[in-house]
Order: structure tokens, then C-alpha cells, then sequence
């Protein structure tokens, strides 16, 4: 991998899609508080004040889009944040990933409303 150049060329590979799919999240997201180191494989997107991040979880899940509560990721030195971590590489059609997106801006105009409960 490494002597014949492989490892090089999916390293290239992985690049190009990252910067692909920020390019995609700085259009959709365009007004919105989010921020990711560029060459990294999730951002956060910080809520609006109305939303509470297990909420959006759950509403997000609802619409077919995965997106993860900071719960999983807090340490004990760190404090609460108001946010969702979105993954970069997640879904490998851009198509796709862009329509999640889309999902999520448009859930966040909304007013927060319970989901319906299943029994």
C-alpha cells in the first residue's frame, strides 16, 4: 500500500471528498452558526435557541437523516453545548448528503413539536 502508492492515492482521495462536502455544507448551511476543521470528518452545527440537540436527534432520525447529540462526545471537563455533530463521509452519494442537509436547514425553521408516539 504505502511502497506501491495506494495509500497515497486514497489519502488524495479522502481529501478531495472532504472539501467536496464542505463546499456542499457551506451552501446549504450558508447563515447558519456551524464550524468544522476542513480536513475533518464531521462539523457541528449549533442550534437555535427554540431547539434542544436531543430533539433534532430525534426529528432528523424521523426524516431519514443521522446526526448525533454532543452527549456522546462531552467530556467531564467540558461544558453543555446546544449543538449537533454532522459527519462529512457518512453517505457516499454527495446527492444525497446535500438533500440531508437541506433536511435539516428546513427543520430548524420549524417551531419544535413533539413527535408522535408509537406504542
Amino acid at each position: 500500500w504505502v511502497e506501491d502508492g495506494t495509500a497515497q492515492k486514497l489519502m488524495l482521495w479522502q481529501r478531495e471528498k472532504i472539501a467536496e462536502r464542505y463546499s456542499i455544507a457551506r451552501e446549504e448551511l450558508a447563515g447558519l452558526d456551524w464550524s468544522g476543521e476542513p480536513a475533518s470528518l464531521h462539523f457541528w452545527l449549533r442550534l437555535p435557541p427554540e431547539w434542544d440537540a436531543r430533539a433534532v436527534v430525534e426529528h432528523a432520525k424521523a426524516l431519514g437523516v443521522a446526526i448525533a447529540s454532543p452527549d456522546s462526545f462531552r467530556t467531564a471537563q467540558s461544558g453543555s453545548i446546544n449543538a449537533v455533530r454532522i459527519a462529512v463521509g457518512s453517505v457516499s452519494n454527495p446527492d444525497r448528503y446535500r438533500h440531508g442537509l437541506q433536511l435539516v436547514r428546513e427543520l430548524l425553521k420549524r417551531i419544535p413539536e413533539p413527535l408522535p408516539q408509537f406504542v
